[in-house]
């Protein structure tokens, strides 16, 4: 048996102290992250459909990959199967809400909610427990909103997509596949 370690190149005009540098590379080292433009990743522009339905695919794969039980590799390949019959658009943006919820749709594999522990200004209950199964209070959006709105009509950015997903992915379980 071999290991091969693959680096991955930092993307052009992704400088070190872009606030979601670290979550990009990371997603690029997974391969869960594509659509680069000649070498660009453009991370403030926003995430089209298309991108976004793909890169929750490939989080699926990921998750997949690092759990042991057939049960559920089945329920992961089930959604991945259901998430590739979705038509998507790569001119129609997402919305941060919209992204929010087919994220929570796709991606947590319980049924219980976290407890609140930050509470978004401009969201509802129900969609305060969907933003905490991703975020909490040390870790949210590194804008200069941060804490206090979450602001679910504006566009995501490919870059807030990238710290989103990270988070996901930091916040599933091994012993379950979840976001809890």
């Amino acid at each position: 048996m071999s290991q091969k370690n693959l680096l991955v190149t930092v993307p052009k005009w992704l400088w070190d102290d872009y606030e979601y540098s670290y979550e990009v590379t990371n997603l690029l080292e997974k391969w869960i992250v594509d659509g680069i433009s000649r070498w660009y990743f453009l991370e403030e522009k926003n995430l089209s459909q298309y991108d976004a339905y793909n890169w929750i695919e490939n989080t699926l794969v990921e998750l997949k990959n690092s759990t042991d039980s057939v049960g559920k590799k089945e329920e992961i390949q089930q959604r991945i199967n259901d998430i590739a019959k979705t038509k998507t658009s790569k001119y129609d943006y997402l919305t941060r809400k919209a992204f929010l919820e087919k994220a929570a749709q796709m991606l947590v594999f319980d049924d219980s909610f976290p407890e609140i522990t930050i509470k978004y200004k401009d969201l509802d209950t129900e969609q305060n427990a969907m933003a905490n199964l991703v975020f909490d209070s040390e870790n949210t959006w590194k804008d200069q909103f941060g804490a206090n709105y979450y602001r679910p009509k504006e566009t995501i950015t490919r870059g807030e997509w990238a710290y989103l997903i990270s988070r996901v992915l930091e916040k599933k379980t091994s012993d379950f596949v979840t976001l809890k």
